[in-house]
């Protein structure tokens, strides 16, 4: 593999827009580059590619944020500087440095729509999270009445822990609060856990349930409309340091069998009609 420096392509040269040619495609081969704010200096996209991918987005109009920052510049004057961080490689490798990239410029610091390549299973950690993703505690029973919500499609190690931004924190929560569809009354529970493979990543004091979509979603905007159908919660972070200790990174893989295919999980200590929630 073979890095290219940060500095950026001199931006008064048009021929640096132009088609790389099939001497420079196989030289290349998978790379990763950087979109950069001509003024700031600043990256504002990440991606990754073959050929003349660099140079694909740059004339692309749409309504994405990328196109919009593109648009912004256009409208000055300006165009970004296109940096090649790394070429030369398969493309697991550059599926692997776009998403270290991706994470580590912050995905709100730019207008990628996504987390980079298994940010959520193989992205950043910190030890305590590596320790209860491979060898948890597993948990025998529950004291405290909870809802476990299994969140796994949106879930990213950085949204938990002492570096997690009030982003990163808001968004796990808007993933555990709702919408769900519960049939039967919730009155008894007050805790919900969010749950990624099986571990507990992130606890929640419950403090009523309300009708999908009734309060607005900041990171899930596509929930943002009335749903009667399913519910939400309100409340916070338990900031309980016992019941914190108990149950984070705690394996509950017992409750979710083999077979069990619904998102919720009622533990406690009485029945619940909700245990076969979807």
């Amino acid at each position: 593999m073979h890095e290219v420096s940060s500095t950026g392509i001199d931006q008064s040269d048009e021929a640096c827009f132009e088609k790389l040619g099939p001497q420079v495609h196989r030289a290349l081969q998978y790379y990763v580059y950087l979109y950069k704010d001509p003024e700031t200096g600043e990256p504002f996209y990440v991606g990754k590619g073959v050929r003349d991918r660099v140079l694909a987005h740059h004339d692309v109009e749409g309504g994405c944020d990328k196109s919009r920052k593109l648009d912004e510049l256009r409208a000055r004057g300006l165009k970004p500087h296109l940096v090649v961080v790394r070429h030369g490689m398969s493309e697991s490798e550059a599926l692997a440095v776009e998403a270290v990239l991706i994470e580590h410029i912050g995905l709100e610091n730019l207008t990628n729509k996504v987390a980079g390549h298994k940010t959520n299973s193989q992205g950043r950690m910190s030890l305590a999270q590596v320790r209860s993703r491979y060898a948890a505690d597993k948990i025998e029973s529950f004291d405290i009445p909870a809802l476990l919500f299994r969140i796994s499609r949106s879930f990213r190690y950085t949204m938990t822990g002492d570096e997690a931004s009030e982003r990163d924190r808001l968004e796990l929560y808007e993933a555990t609060r709702g919408t769900w569809k519960l049939g039967a009354p919730k009155d008894n529970v007050r805790y919900a856990m969010a749950i990624y493979d099986n571990v507990i990543q992130e606890i929640y004091e419950i403090d009523g349930w309300q009708p999908g979509g009734t309060d607005t979603y900041q990171t899930r905007p596509e929930l943002n409309r009335l749903d009667s159908e399913h519910c939400e919660f309100t409340g916070r972070r338990c900031e309980d340091p016992v019941i914190r200790e108990k149950y984070i990174g705690k394996d509950v893989k017992a409750w979710f069998p083999k077979g069990f295919t619904g998102s919720c999980r009622y533990c406690g200590t009485e029945p619940y009609a909700a245990d076969k929630a979807a």
